[in-house]
């Protein structure tokens, strides 16, 4: 099934299962890529990795693979996972573990080096890190690394990606510190959908939280003298149930603006104009994996393969298939009006052919305004 899948849109996105590791495919121009989960059961069909010459995958090391890593394992790792796929497959990156701090610098440096034993060290090796490693993010120019990992274990990692030049994998959820305090962040300052300044930081200015958690993240890393080290944003989404703001509409917009932005470069207001290697977590819904709800449904496919969401992988609006018409008898009038609103303004909305003169003024009426202004929003 998977296998199938990934075939079947390999320009868009790819899973590819290898062993004991998982590929996540890159196109190489649209730097937006799908993050795997825990949901394992799916991954049991190869797929011929031929098919994919003209991708450019980045591997992650199992976190069961990463707790067994020394010099010598690695060298075995590289020689059985990798020498038999390369150059047939650009592999370009290696993230070792996701989310465990404890000795991973020195995982990495193992890898890295297995890597260069075999003269593939054009090849990048790095491990992503939670938000928690912030002990400090607002304002952004405040960013810091919690005090009892920043010298210990941040500072050698951040050192070892100068060295090697790899990139810092940053897992960043806006999702999570709006869902924690509605009331004083708004949706859709999470949701890339203000166009006008929500935080102004000294000279600098944000309209999106993303942006804000990226620059604290960038200025963390140059407290540390690191502030030249790229950045990616190694996982990133919103749930589509289980939690507060959690559906599909608020995910289908989340990560329709996300394509746009990261194919567009973007960036963010310290590294303008660049383009951020950006991982949409996630690619199915793990329905077996335990916790809170929304762990369960943060992903653009159900476990069977059918879509929770449509969202375009590279960055182009979709025609409208199909027109909605407002039905003004189930529905106030000064709702709908605030509705109309709402669309042409902050929600910018294309209204102007509904302006006096323009060709779709008439019929003159408030639900046909509101149904063609809605339309285009």
């Amino acid at each position: 099934m998977v296998a199938g899948l990934a075939r079947q849109t390999v320009k868009q996105f790819c899973l590819v299962p290898l062993s004991t590791i998982l590929i996540r495919c890159q196109h190489t121009r649209p730097m937006l890529l799908i993050a795997t989960g825990s949901n394992r059961r799916l991954l049991e069909k190869p797929v011929n990795l031929v098919e994919l010459q003209t991708l450019q995958p980045l591997i992650q090391v199992s976190c069961r693979s990463c707790t067994a890593i020394s010099q010598t394992n690695s060298d075995n790792w590289v020689e059985q996972k990798i020498i038999p796929y390369y150059p047939a497959t650009q592999i370009t990156t290696l993230a070792v573990g996701n989310e465990v701090l404890l000795h991973t610098s020195i995982k990495s440096v193992w890898v890295h080096s297995a890597l260069v034993r075999k003269h593939l060290n054009q090849a990048q090796v790095t491990s992503p890190v939670a938000s928690d490693v912030l002990g400090s993010s607002y304002p952004p120019s405040s960013g810091k690394f919690r005090d009892d990992i920043a010298t210990s274990i941040i500072k050698p990692m951040l050192s070892f990606l100068s060295r090697t030049n790899s990139v810092f994998f940053a897992n960043i959820y806006p999702y999570f510190p709006w869902a924690s305090n509605p009331q004083q962040i708004s949706l859709e300052y999470a949701l890339f959908g203000n166009s006008t300044v929500v935080v102004t930081d000294g000279s600098t200015q944000y309209t999106s939280l993303m942006d804000a958690m990226v620059d604290a993240t960038i200025v963390a890393m140059k407290n540390l003298g690191y502030g030249d080290v790229d950045i990616a944003i190694s996982e990133t989404g919103w749930p589509t149930q289980g939690g507060t703001g959690a559906n599909v509409e608020n995910a289908t917009l989340y990560n329709k603006r996300l394509v746009l932005r990261a194919t567009a470069g973007i960036g963010t207001p310290l590294r303008p104009n660049s383009t951020i290697p950006t991982f949409i977590f996630d690619l199915f819904n793990e329905d077996q994996k335990p916790g809170a709800p929304t762990e369960r449904n943060w992903g653009v496919l159900y476990p069977n393969g059918s879509s929770v969401y449509a969202i375009d992988f590279i960055g182009q609006q979709s025609p409208v298939k199909q027109w909605c018409v407002v039905n003004s008898d189930a529905i106030d009038g000064k709702l709908l009006q605030s509705g109309l609103d709402y669309g042409c303004g902050v929600g910018k909305a294309d209204c102007q052919a509904i302006l006096p003169g323009a060709s779709c003024y008439d019929p003159n009426t408030l639900s046909a305004h509101a149904s063609y202004a809605f339309n285009s929003y």
